[in-house]
């Protein structure tokens, strides 16, 4: 996976970045907000997702969200910060992130963040099932049974009727239907 890393600490981003890299994923490190703007802004498609702390100077990891989003960059943005308060994270939230990692945290938890993220990327690059076409050729038939939610059952299957069907009275979904009513 292509990944930008944006995070003021270089200690953090070298190390990062390293760890990613061995992982076999391709890395660039930035360690502004400014410069990681400047850089998603000119060649935004060059990256499939960012990685993103949110407390920097300058330019925070919010403020960079939202000119992205702003700006129609749909890249999956994960955050990874240090201490995230509640509205902070409402929110990125709110902004469409796709994870959130609190350092210091085990690399088995970005690994599980990022192929979460992986699978994510792969099944929208797959047109969903009803686009694909059917299967063997078939279409559906003219008339396809109708069905609806049962709300005591919880179930998708076609209504219980008993007895000769009267427009006037709705489905009553008890067993005597004399106690729903006329």
């Amino acid at each position: 996976m292509r990944l930008l890393v944006i995070d003021d600490d270089e200690q953090f981003l070298s190390t990062v970045t390293a760890f990613l890299t061995q992982r076999q994923h391709h890395v660039q490190g930035v360690a502004s907000g400014p410069a990681g703007w400047g850089l998603l802004e000119s060649r935004f498609s060059d990256f499939e997702a960012v990685l993103l702390d949110i407390r920097m100077p300058e330019l925070n990891g919010l403020d960079l969200l939202r000119r992205l989003r702003k700006a129609d960059i749909q890249l999956p943005v994960v955050l990874v910060t240090g201490n995230a308060d509640l509205p902070k994270v409402t929110e990125a939230v709110y902004l469409g992130i796709s994870g959130l990692v609190h350092k210091p945290f085990l690399p088995r938890q970005l690994d599980e963040v990022l192929e979460k993220l992986e699978r994510q990327l792969s099944a929208s690059a797959t047109p969903p099932p009803l686009l694909r076409g059917w299967p063997d050729g078939a279409t559906p038939g003219p008339r396809m049974p109708r069905l609806g939610f049962n709300r005591l059952s919880r179930s998708c299957r076609p209504p219980r009727r008993s007895g000769p069907r009267n427009p006037r009275r709705a489905w009553c979904p008890l067993p005597n239907e004399a106690a729903c009513g006329p």
